[in-house]
């Protein structure tokens, strides 16, 4: 088995579970199948799912002080790796991405009830 890389690997350090993903561009598809339908889709980290999930109404970030907690492993990490791995490691993060996704129950017009 190879070793978990990425989110995987954070989620496995810091003991969290991590479920499965979603083939890249099939995302709708893939929970129209589990009868929920995709709503809106945010980036991990990026500007929209920051202001939503981890900004407190002051304006300061959820979670902000382990900036250089994250920035100090990815250093480590880096350099513990031969240029070779840097370098795919640097167009996996390119290629690829973890988004949070909204998802609800598809609203079907149900028949009246015969009485």
């Amino acid at each position: 088995m190879k070793a978990p890389t990425g989110m995987v690997k954070n989620a496995v350090g810091w003991g969290e579970p991590f479920l499965f993903g979603v083939p890249d561009d099939q995302d709708r598809e893939f929970f129209l199948d589990t009868g929920l339908e995709l709503g809106e889709a945010l980036k991990v980290g990026g500007l929209d799912s920051v202001r939503r999930y981890a900004m407190r109404q002051d304006g300061s970030v959820y979670g902000a002080h382990l900036e250089a907690v994250f920035r100090e492993r990815r250093e480590a990490a880096l350099k513990a790796m031969s240029e070779e791995d840097r370098q795919r490691a640097a167009k996996a993060i390119m290629a690829s991405g973890y988004w949070l996704a909204e998802l609800t129950v598809p609203v079907r017009s149900v028949p009246p009830a015969e009485h």
